[in-house]
């Protein structure tokens, strides 16, 4: 993923100048990559990426020891530390690197697993395209070869795509104001997953040169072994609507150089001397979790993502500015009963003309119907503060030849009220004689309310 590095000149007078040049090529970026064997990064999926608490997966281990280890004293890792395991490694001494390795890596400009209860995401994009700080945006071919007859659709995907992308920047000048950068709040996670940007990215003279394999995995027929070669190219997906999400919000403004005087949101930050493999000074917002540990005088991070960066001041700033906005959404975990209907229990039943079997929910004797027709009463007792639209009884257990028929089948209990149905018994002439258990349950569709099991006596 290339970045945009943008010259912010500004004159005691007031005057700004932006220049946004590029650094950077795409053989660059994926040079690690390519050098590694193919099960370390063209295999492991994104959710490995960062080798959280899986040790000896993907590329962790090789990038520590290759780009933190001894050939760099001042900010090297020790080697106790990168032979401790990978998470080590990161803690300790890369954390910030192979978070953006990981991340230059997969944005394309987004990346989607779907798996059997959950589902992972991410885009980024470039927040100096999003505010018109680029010019002369070229639309992708993919743009066209979607959408040939919708001229709508197709200026949306040339704005998106660009600007997700990180395509060729080009020149502009603003004059007698300090630069402000909009940040736009994360897309809801359903409009992502099921609508995600367009799948590619741009080449270096900003015409389409393709499009990726996939940015979406498939990963339900993949079983305990998640890897790329397993998964299934998709374009989205629907989440369901028992799923709830988590999202992590970054906002990164990468500094090449910065001279005294420039403020970032009227703050003067103070950056050191950087040192170390691919070594960037940031200054970091997030909302969610925190992405990487401060680095002093290098990379600063504020919790609380700012919707306006303002740049301003004397002096000059080369910088680039981006977005990122991840997604983790699992299903929502089914709630226990006792939750869901908390205090509907079965209240009475008694038998017309004759005992009580239960009262105030508790077991004073046994059921006896004789061979023949028997009506009895029950009772439930919604005691919560929630109306039960569908409240039923049924009883389970009874002997063959035995029948039950409830009545009404279901009614609507409303808070701190009973509900009370007519249970009609038929004992068959044949039931042997002798004590069953018999289970009472009160429920609706969608779960238990409260269960009784009383015996059940044929004289």
């Amino acid at each position: 993923m290339k970045k945009l590095l943008a010259m912010l000149v500004a004159l005691v007078l007031g005057i700004s100048s932006v220049s946004i040049v590029s650094s950077g090529t795409q053989a660059e970026d994926e040079y690690i990559c390519d050098n590694y064997p193919p099960s370390m990064c063209q295999q492991c999926v994104h959710n490995q990426c960062a080798c959280r608490n899986v040790p000896g997966t993907c590329w962790c281990h090789d990038y520590c020891e290759q780009s933190c280890g001894q050939d760099f004293p001042t900010y090297g890792c020790p080697a106790e530390v990168i032979s401790s395991g990978c998470q080590a490694c990161l803690d300790n001494c890369c954390e910030v690197e192979s978070f953006q390795y990981c991340q230059q890596k997969w944005f394309h400009p987004y990346w989607m697993e779907v798996y059997n209860d959950n589902v992972k995401g991410c885009y980024a994009r470039d927040l100096l395209c999003v505010n018109d700080l680029i010019l002369n945006h070229s639309c992708p071919e993919i743009c066209r070869e979607q959408y040939p007859n919708d001229q709508k659709s197709y200026q949306e995907c040339c704005e998106s795509s660009y600007c997700y992308l990180y395509g060729k920047p080009t020149t502009t000048t603003l004059e007698g104001q300090p630069i402000t950068i909009n940040v736009p709040s994360c897309t809801n996670p359903r409009t992502f997953f099921k609508n995600p940007p367009p799948c590619g990215y741009l080449n270096s003279n900003g015409n389409g040169n393709g499009v990726h394999p996939t940015c979406c995995y498939d990963m339900r027929q993949c079983g305990a072994t998640t890897t790329l070669e397993c998964s299934t190219p998709c374009s989205g997906y629907d989440l369901p609507p028992n799923y709830s999400c988590n999202m992590n919000e970054i906002v990164i403004l990468g500094i090449g150089d910065i001279s005294e005087g420039i403020l970032i949101n009227g703050v003067a930050y103070q950056f050191s001397d950087c040192i170390g493999p691919g070594c960037q000074k940031m200054i970091v917002w997030y909302n969610g979790q925190q992405p990487f540990s401060a680095v002093p005088g290098i990379v600063f991070v504020n919790k609380g993502v700012p919707r306006t960066i303002t740049i301003s001041g004397t002096g000059s700033i080369t910088f680039y500015a981006e977005q990122k906005c991840c997604y983790d959404c699992k299903q929502k975990p089914s709630l226990p009963s006792s939750i869901l209907y908390p205090k509907v229990d079965i209240e009475t039943l008694s038998i017309a003309g004759g005992p009580t079997v239960i009262k105030d929910g508790k077991i004073l004797s046994s059921l006896t119907i004789s061979p023949g027709i028997q009506q009895a009463m029950v009772q439930v007792e919604n005691r919560g503060f929630f109306t039960q639209n569908d409240a039923r009884v049924r009883f389970e257990g009874l002997p063959a030849g035995v029948t039950v028929s409830v009545l009404p089948d279901a009614q609507k209990i409303t808070a701190h009220n009973i509900g009370t149905y007519s249970a009609i018994f038929t004992v068959g002439p044949n039931v042997p004689s002798g004590t069953y258990k018999v289970t009472m349950i009160a429920y609706s569709p969608n779960g238990v309310f409260d269960t009784i099991t009383i015996d059940f006596v044929v004289p």
